[in-house]
C-alpha cells in the first residue's frame, strides 16, 4: 500500500499539497483512500482534502489501519503516543487534531508543530503556552482537572 512519513517528519508543511487519488466508502462503510498505487494502508499519510470546506485545510495527515480503513478518534501509535483523528462529517472527518481542543469535556493539547511529533498529545507536563497537563493530557489547575461547561466554548 501506500506510504509516508510520519507527521512532522518533513520539517514542515508539505508545500506540493499532499498525496493525491480518490476517497472511498467501503462496503463495511469506512473510508478508504486510493492513490496511484493503490489502497493506502499507511500508518500516516498526507492527502489532499477534497471535503475541505473554505477555511479548512486543502491537505492534512490522516491514519489508516492495515486494512485501508481511514482511523477516527483517538488512536495510539507504534511509538506509543496518542492522537485524536477527527470523528466529524464535516469536511474534517480523520484529519489529524493539533493544539489546544476540548474532547468529551476535558481540554487536551495535541502539538501543532512539524517537528516529528505532531499531532501527539502532551502527558505529565506543561505546554508552551504555561498551562499544566495530567498523565492523560488534560488541562489542570492546581491539580484539578478543568471540564468544559455550558459557558466554554
Amino acid at each position: 500500500g501506500l506510504s509516508s512519513s510520519g507527521p512532522g517528519n518533513l520539517g514542515g508543511e508539505m508545500a506540493s499539497g499532499g498525496m493525491t487519488g480518490t476517497w472511498k466508502m467501503d462496503e463495511s462503510g469506512f473510508w478508504t483512500f486510493w492513490g496511484e498505487e493503490g489502497l493506502c494502508t499507511a500508518e500516516w499519510a498526507y492527502i489532499q482534502n477534497p471535503y475541505a470546506a473554505e477555511g479548512q485545510p486543502a491537505a492534512d495527515w490522516f491514519s489508516f489501519d492495515g486494512s485501508g480503513h481511514m482511523r477516527t478518534g483517538w488512536y495510539q501509535d507504534r511509538t506509543g503516543g496518542w492522537f485524536y483523528l477527527s470523528p466529524v462529517s464535516d469536511g474534517t472527518m480523520g484529519r489529524m487534531v493539533t493544539g489546544w481542543n476540548w474532547i468529551d469535556g476535558c481540554c487536551y493539547y495535541l502539538n501543532p508543530v512539524s517537528d516529528g511529533t505532531k499531532g501527539r498529545l502532551l502527558v505529565s507536563g506543561v505546554t508552551p503556552d504555561g498551562f499544566t497537563v495530567d498523565d492523560a493530557g488534560r488541562w489542570t489547575e492546581n491539580g484539578a482537572v478543568q471540564r468544559q461547561t455550558e459557558l466554554r466554548s
